[in-house]
């Protein structure tokens, strides 16, 4: 069975061939899906639901009592008491304050994780594409093998020829089913990734994959460093320190004093007339170079060393982006110089060795030699078409949000016999 019908066949066999996914519907629906994202959409809810309650009073005490009760029971006091601590003004908005602070970071915090779900997808995305793309490229080659072998079998039965032709290209023919079979195993992998990332159930519910790797202009470093300072993990860890800043406000007003106001009432059956009482009460920070100062010392230690995070995060983000782009731009060097240069001379000189062989003026060794530097070259092609790709997630990480450039066009890839394949 040849290449091409193989990959039919493969083809035919995936129940996900009817329907398509382009990498945007790929990417909304992992964030739909995806349970680390309703992790962090849960973790919102909870830091929510944690400002009221550091807005919130104390709740009231109630209570009831027997009160100096005589042995022989001549009397029987009870006292009914109510009491309420009052905080000190300002403490409360303060607690408050740091806790909306932390509703920010937990919102900050999902665009992060929602982030690095997109890139995951990406990824997957284009190794199982560029598997696809190879594995269609390999059966229109091994069409290119079939011509050769037919060439060689009418060359044999005009005349003397080697006999031993018609083996060396089979077995070309058949180290191009193993690099298929890698191939397969590489799309497979990937896909396996995305149906746990997508919520598919299994590798083969998967859809088509139809958005197409292509080149694309490269933004200015310039830009991309402005962007990067606002990235979901940088504005994360500038909303923790103001977070701890908040802390530390919140921390200054605890050795304040909290007030406490109590009322009762003792109803005396069978003695005393009834009595009432009211009190106020007041706590008294005795312990405060021990408690409330080091608490307010370490919410200082907290914001310095979330501010030294985020001058190092920075920094590392400016790294990352420039290396990104050096990558992007030496692959897509790359993907240029294989197709305008390397695969067009590849082509003439297969067809150079082709015609002399079926003039009885060359042998196989050229035509197969053509044959393996043009599908090299394929592959190199590919593989930096993936590489640029795979960067150009890389850069999308590094500044904290998708880029999208024109697609740049470079026309079409001849293939076998000068027949061209679309760009898309």
């Amino acid at each position: 069975m040849g290449l091409r019908k193989l990959w039919i066949l493969v083809g035919l066999l995936s129940p996900s061939l009817a329907s398509a996914l382009t990498l945007d519907e790929a990417i909304e629906r992992a964030e739909a899906k995806y349970p680390d994202i309703a992790a962090a959409n849960a973790a919102i809810a909870a830091a929510r639901a944690r400002v009221p309650q550091s807005k919130a009073w104390q709740d009231p005490m109630f209570a009831v009592r027997l009160y100096q009760v005589p042995i022989s029971f001549e009397s029987f006091p009870v006292m009914w008491e109510i009491a309420q601590t009052i905080p000190f003004p300002g403490k409360l908005g303060a607690r408050g304050r740091a806790a909306e602070a932390s509703v920010d970071v937990a919102k900050l915090d999902r665009e992060t994780r929602a982030l690095a779900v997109r890139q995951r997808v990406a990824r997957a995305y284009f190794r199982a594409k560029a598997a696809e793309r190879l594995a269609k490229i390999y059966a229109e080659f091994d069409a290119l093998y079939e011509q050769t072998l037919r060439l060689v079998s009418s060359r044999l039965s005009v005349g003397p020829s080697n006999l031993a032709d018609i083996p060396r290209i089979e077995a070309d023919r058949a180290a191009l089913k193993i690099d298929l079979l890698e191939f397969e195993t590489s799309r497979r992998l990937a896909l396996i990734e995305m149906a746990a990332l997508l919520a598919y159930p299994n590798a083969d519910r998967v859809p088509r994959l139809t958005t197409e790797p292509a080149l694309r202009d490269i933004p200015e470093a310039a830009s991309l460093a402005k962007t990067a300072i606002a990235r979901p993990d940088l504005a994360t860890l500038g909303a923790s320190i103001r977070e701890a800043q908040a802390e530390v406000a919140a921390r200054k007003k605890e050795h304040l004093p909290d007030f406490m106001v109590s009322g009762s009432y003792m109803a005396n059956f069978g003695g005393m007339t009834d009595m009432w009482s009211l009190g106020v009460g007041v706590n008294v920070p005795l312990f405060y170079r021990s408690k409330q100062k080091k608490a307010v010392e370490e919410a200082m230690a907290m914001v310095r060393e979330r501010e030294r995070r985020l001058d190092t995060r920075a920094l590392e983000a400016g790294v990352q982006v420039e290396q990104a782009r050096e990558r992007i731009r030496i692959a897509a060097a790359h993907v240029r110089l294989h197709q305008v240069t390397l695969i067009p001379l590849a082509l003439r000189v297969l067809h150079a060795a082709r015609t002399s062989f079926a003039v009885g003026q060359g042998d196989l060794f050229a035509i197969l030699d053509g044959l393996r530097q043009l599908v090299g070259h394929h592959r190199d092609r590919e593989r930096y078409l993936g590489e640029f790709e795979a960067r150009w997630v890389d850069l999308e990480e590094a500044v904290g949000r998708p880029i999208r450039e024109k697609k740049i066009h470079h026309g079409d890839t001849e293939t076998r016999s000068g027949q061209k394949r679309g760009g898309k």
